[in-house]
């Protein structure tokens, strides 16, 4: 059996138990026709520590400054699967603004298990002590650091004896996008870690476009966006709109919209509408300086004063309502074409 044939019985049985996310069951998948031996790791497995910048923002990134920023130390759980031979691909997943959780992450980190991927989960919020978080804003985590905590992971795992460097992944959810998303930008790659390493794949699920380079300058690596259909925190409009973009400056992108689905279309919680910020509507574009420049008024501000002055930047474009919660064709779907699409952009 081929290795996507054998992906795609996996996928088959994942559609059809879809609960199958929190058993033990193991779906084996062979490699050039080698069959897999039960092996033990030869590097470190479960929480793991490694160094990030220290309170930086996309400015710092985009300008170069970053190299000079002070480290801190800041943990993820690498999960490798039950069976491989040799170095294995990897995708490390960025949470959400609400951190992370089983159903979600963890849920994600073993379907790729299950089908011969390590998943490497940076804990961006809980490891800086933010425990039950709503918002990235309440943590005081720029979205530049959680970029820097993402390619500081790729680093990190591509000094693993069990991982081939040359194929990392990374999927990042709702704000977590915005690490999946930026980072396929060589301005910032090239600030943050060496030329030979990069990204293999990104995929973006329910990610924000309003932060988008005046010039994109995208590496070859594909790129998937999945988006909801009804989602006002991420509209589709802009989306579409951002990956045309990136697709004219010569990047790979394909993008797949779930109808009918909302914000966060894999909760466990039926959806709902709350009043609270969304920023679905605000647009800022990142110029080459690092800057910020408002498309509505051309202001320009450092990214770390986003949202300075009680959002004095953003509050003119923000609205008080929020839909969100479960559509279960989606929740089912995303899973299924994430999968596919790492197997087959991070496959031998």
């Amino acid at each position: 059996m081929d290795f996507e044939r054998s992906v795609r019985l996996s996928l088959f049985f994942f559609v059809v138990l879809l609960v199958g996310c929190q058993t033990t069951g193991t779906s084996i998948t062979n490699t050039g026709g080698v069959k897999p031996t039960q092996t033990s790791p030869k590097g470190p497995v479960g929480k793991l520590k490694f160094d990030v910048p220290k309170n930086v923002d996309l400015t710092d990134i985009v300008n170069g400054t970053v190299v000079n920023a002070e480290k801190e130390t800041i943990y993820g759980y690498l999960t490798l699967p039950n069976n491989f031979v040799g170095r294995i691909p990897a995708v490390i997943i960025m949470h959400a603004s609400g951190g992370v959780f089983t159903w979600r992450e963890k849920s994600m980190a073993k379907l790729l298990n299950r089908n011969g991927i390590a998943a490497f989960i940076p804990y961006s919020f809980a490891a800086r002590g933010f425990q039950n978080t709503k918002s990235s804003q309440e943590t005081g985590t720029t979205f530049g650091m959680r970029v820097a905590d993402a390619f500081s992971a790729l680093k990190f795992l591509s000094d693993h004896p069990d991982i081939d460097k040359d194929r990392i992944g990374i999927m990042g959810y709702s704000s977590g996008g915005f690490a999946s998303l930026l980072s396929i930008d060589k301005k910032v790659r090239d600030n943050l870690v060496n030329k030979d390493l990069k990204f293999a794949s990104h995929v973006n699920v329910y990610a924000p476009s309003i932060l988008v380079f005046k010039e994109n300058q995208p590496t070859r690596s594909p790129m998937l966006f999945l988006m909801g259909e009804k989602d006002t925190s991420c509209p589709k409009e802009k989306v579409i709109e951002l990956a045309n973009r990136i697709s004219n400056a010569g990047g790979d992108v394909t993008t797949k919209i779930y109808p009918g689905a909302y914000h966060v279309f894999d909760s466990p919680s039926s959806v709902k509408s709350i009043s609270m910020d969304n920023d679905g509507g605000c647009q800022f574009s990142i110029l080459n300086n690092g800057y910020l420049v408002d498309e509505a008024t051309g202001k320009q501000f450092p990214e770390k004063d986003i949202y300075a002055d009680n959002n004095i930047h953003i509050k003119p474009c923000l609205t008080k309502s929020v839909s969100f919660g479960r559509n279960n064709s989606a929740a089912r779907q995303y899973k299924i074409d994430a999968l596919e699409f790492f197997v087959n952009t991070l496959k031998p």
